[in-house]
């Protein structure tokens, strides 16, 4: 799913965000990334979603070779990865609907499939009812949901979240990351980055931790993954039901 060999990410000023940054990271597989600021979480991030190209190295994501891809290539890739955000990046002048049918309707979905489709995600994270509302109408756990749909809406293999609870209280960050469990056990490999070390410390998930730019991960770590992909996943509407 996720296969990093070797790679390094230098910026023009010099800075030495990653370096020899080896990873694996398999399908169905739940994974926290963690790390202090400027550790270069988010910089790993971009490179796994095609937003930004790595000085060196090897990258191949759900089969892609990064350094053989041509950039037309790149749209194509980012709708099979689904990506949330800390700070949600929801459009305030568009409903909760709209903010979520976004991408489908980027690509040209036709509206009755989208509509279908967004009513579909919206239930999915316990919104259904609230498509009507804009963002600035609901709670900060509200809207990361939101932001959740609108990123599982294009049932992509791979989810990415970078810090998506950073912004909550805990009982909120816990209702959140039950969502991703969820959303992990249809089948889904989740990939998250976050400092709260009260998942951390709960000892049934892989950790892989940056520090300067480099991946410290124990055999402990690698080995608290336990929960593979299911050999028989449900059915996409049974997601956190």
């Amino acid at each position: 799913m996720i296969d990093l060999s070797h790679v390094y990410k230098t910026y023009p000023t010099g800075v030495h965000a990653l370096s020899d940054v080896s990873l694996s990271i398999g399908k169905g597989e739940f994974v926290y990334l963690t790390g202090p600021s400027g550790a270069g979480k988010t910089t790993l991030f971009k490179l796994i979603t095609c937003y930004d190209q790595a000085t060196s190295g090897k990258i191949v994501v759900n089969g892609f070779d990064y350094n053989s891809i041509q950039a037309s290539a790149i749209p194509f890739i980012r709708r099979r990865i689904g990506v949330v955000f800390q700070d949600f990046k929801l459009l305030k002048d568009r409903t909760i609907s709209e903010n979520v049918g976004l991408p489908l309707e980027i690509l040209g979905v036709h509206r009755t499939e989208i509509q279908s489709r967004v009513l579909e995600a919206l239930d999915q994270v316990g919104l259904k009812y609230k498509g009507t509302y804009f963002p600035d109408h609901l709670s900060g756990g509200e809207q990361q949901r939101v932001a959740i749909a609108r990123a599982i809406i294009n049932k992509p293999g791979l989810l990415i979240a970078d810090e998506p609870t950073g912004n909550l209280d805990q009982h909120l960050a816990d209702e959140i990351m039950k969502l991703f469990e969820k959303i992990n056990a249809q089948g889904t490999t989740v990939f998250i980055a976050t400092h709260n070390t009260g998942f951390l410390s709960k000892g049934s998930r892989r950790v892989v931790r940056l520090v300067k730019g480099h991946v410290e991960e124990s055999p402990q770590d690698r080995a608290n993954n336990v929960d593979p992909m299911p050999s028989h996943p449900a059915p996409l509407e049974a997601i956190l039901t």
